[in-house]
């Protein structure tokens, strides 16, 4: 599972998703497990852009948070 491999790093990523501060903000506080935080990033992401909420723009935003190895582990 994705958030399983983000985990942690979720934070680094969220800024790259151009989430806002305040959504970020209430991932952090909603909970203490990185892998919910990291599903909740992908969840609210998705629900912000839509059908542009694409693998490759995702690929995108891994790379500029320099999690590109998310990225191409199976």
């Amino acid at each position: 599972m994705l958030a399983t491999k983000i985990g942690s790093d979720w934070s680094k990523l969220a800024p790259h998703l151009n989430m806002k501060t305040k959504d970020i903000k209430e991932i952090n506080e909603d909970s203490e497990d990185p892998i919910l935080q990291a599903r909740q990033t992908l969840v609210t992401w998705q629900d912000l852009v839509g059908s542009s909420a694409t693998w490759t723009t995702l690929s995108q935003a891994l790379k500029a948070a320099g999690l590109e190895e998310i990225n191409r582990t199976p």
